[in-house]
């Protein structure tokens, strides 16, 4: 072999040594690492117990298998956790945020203030719909919605501005004519909890699984309408759908546009500058341990309605979303909401 030859081989082994050096390195990069589940609220909600179950199970799914823990982080109905994602959060593939899907109307509606458009997010999926439900505390009063309609004041909870229970709270004052007051600066679900079992609340609307068992079991609980047409199988069945009061056709339009981001339900999110084969690793690894048995069980366990939606899944309802909000429809809702 000349010497060219020898020099132009030489060449391309080094080339080829190049390229597949970095590819194997990043190939095991889990290796001893841990993976955070940052949840935008406190510990004991939906949305922390989705996310505790999933950390359970999900490490075996990641290559090389690191540890999956939960850190809480409150804050902005949760948009803390969000922002933490392109803020101060290493963006190597080891953070994962769930959050409020309401937030995602909110950045709508408020976009100066919220300055997140959440396309520009890496969706890994969502574990369920999000079933919500009104209900009042069952020494508050009757649950018919005539009898919640006729009262002079029914009082709730909600952690902040844009939060579901304030989506809630304010359609069910502007849009139907319910006299709520709303209690803001609860920092979670326990303590809004917690205020109804002390009577300082009459009641609240919160996702069905976020509220104890033993609540809707034994009629501590009684709801009196939902915010899903359809409910799941544990769940009563003659619990009027809130879709059945509205009077107009802007109505309807506000209350889809309002309710639509339920079916994203339970979601996590990355950022889009953790590196590709990261991002489809962990999309990956979340659909296998939404499937996994051991997961299921422990979900029923704790009654969480596990509904999974891929990435794709997600992506096309938020994009429908996006696509219906329209600057005529956005200012006829905000005028609704305030």
């Amino acid at each position: 072999m000349g010497l060219f030859n020898r020099y132009v081989l030489a060449v391309v082994v080094g080339v080829q040594c190049c390229c597949v050096m970095p590819l194997a390195a990043a190939d095991h990069f889990y290796k001893n690492k841990t993976v955070s589940i940052v949840v935008g609220f406190t510990p004991g909600g939906t949305y922390d117990s989705f996310a505790r179950t999933i950390a359970r199970h999900m490490g075996r799914y990641i290559e090389d298998e690191p540890a999956v823990v939960v850190q809480n982080m409150p804050g902005a109905g949760s948009l803390t956790a969000v922002r933490y994602l392109d803020g101060a959060a290493p963006v190597d593939g080891t953070v994962i945020a769930t959050f409020n899907q309401t937030t995602v109307t909110q950045s709508i509606l408020d976009p100066t203030t919220i300055n997140i458009d959440f396309r520009h997010l890496a969706w890994l999926g969502s574990g369920s719909e999000e079933l919500r439900v009104c209900f009042i505390w069952h020494t508050k009063g009757d649950a018919q919605w005539q009898d919640i309609a006729q009262r002079k004041e029914f009082v709730v909870g909600a952690t902040s501005i844009g939060t579901a229970n304030y989506m809630n709270g304010m359609l069910l004052k502007n849009m139907f004519g319910l006299h709520i007051k709303q209690i803001l600066g609860y920092p979670g679900k326990n303590e809004q909890l917690i205020a109804i079992e002390r009577g300082e609340l009459d009641g609240g609307c919160s996702e069905w699984a976020s509220v104890p068992d033993h609540w809707f079991r034994d009629k501590l609980a009684l709801p009196f309408v939902s915010w899903l047409p359809t409910l799941p199988k544990d769940a009563p069945q003659d619990i009027p759908y809130i879709g059945n009061y509205t009077r107009t056709d802007d109505d309807r339009k506000i209350l889809d546009l309002l309710v639509s981001p339920s079916s994203l339900g339970n979601p996590f999110v990355m950022s889009q500058k953790v590196p590709q084969a990261r991002l489809h690793m962990m999309e990956t690894a979340l659909a296998k341990t939404l499937a996994d048995p051991a997961f299921l069980k422990d979900s029923e366990i704790l009654h969480l309605n596990v509904m999974p939606k891929s990435s794709e899944e997600v992506q096309h309802v938020l994009a429908k979303i996006y696509q219906a909000a329209t600057p005529e429809l956005i200012a006829k809702t905000n005028e609704m909401i305030k």
